[in-house]
């Protein structure tokens, strides 16, 4: 589910119109990689939670920063800007996070 996301952030960048990019929505995936850990894996509510949450400010973030004209994608836009660096590294530290959060984890559910 990890991988969906991550495959996510190219699909918006891409992105040449506002219709597209709010169409473009974050997958459904992050949620119920949440979800899941609330019902199931108690250790990794937190960063899951977050990385959950840095998605969603990510899109936010990208879809409010920059005006979309239909000449150049979205993600060539906003990587002119300094602020992207920061959002992007604070999504990318919570999806590690949440990856080291699951291997630490993994040998007390796979046998």
């Amino acid at each position: 589910m990890i991988d969906e996301t991550v495959l996510w952030f190219p699909t918006l960048d891409l992105c040449k119109s506002n219709q597209s990019a709010v169409e473009t929505h974050p997958p459904i995936c992050h949620r119920r990689i949440a979800t899941l850990a609330l019902i199931y894996f108690p250790e990794l509510i937190d960063d899951s939670r977050s990385y959950s949450s840095a998605i969603v400010e990510y899109y936010q973030w990208v879809i409010n920063a920059v005006k979309l004209d239909g000449t150049r994608p979205i993600g060539e836009m906003v990587a002119e800007l300094p602020e992207y660096f920061i959002i992007l590294e604070h999504t990318e530290n919570a999806r590690q996070a949440l990856q080291e959060s699951i291997r630490k984890h993994a040998p007390k559910y796979t046998k």
